[in-house]
């Protein structure tokens, strides 16, 4: 595997598109799906854009929110976010911006 691609992989953000689809928020911000607004927020941010994923369920499965995580965190004590259905997408970014270093 490249040193490129390990990094992809290990910087990516991942949302649950079970999570998305449940939730009824692949249609959130403004009619763009969560996923895609991160997707634009992330982009415009300064630096290399991380990628962003939705992927398979992440077995956390909650009533009232969507999972996000970070890809390089997956074996840590806290890798999974929880987006609440209440919570402003903006939130989302903080979160990333938190765990990114």
């Amino acid at each position: 595997m490249s040193k490129r691609s390990r990094r992809m992989r290990e910087e990516a953000v991942l949302v649950c598109k079970p999570c998305l689809h449940e939730q009824g928020r692949d249609a959130d911000v403004d009619g763009v799906p969560l996923d895609e607004w991160l997707r634009l927020q992330l982009q415009a941010l300064p630096g290399p854009a991380l990628p962003l994923s939705r992927c398979k369920c992440l077995d956390l499965c909650p009533r009232h929110g969507v999972v996000v995580a970070l890809g390089g965190r997956l074996a840590g004590s806290k890798p999974l976010h929880v987006v609440k259905n209440d919570d402003p997408p903006e939130r989302v970014l903080r979160w990333l911006a938190t765990r990114q270093t």
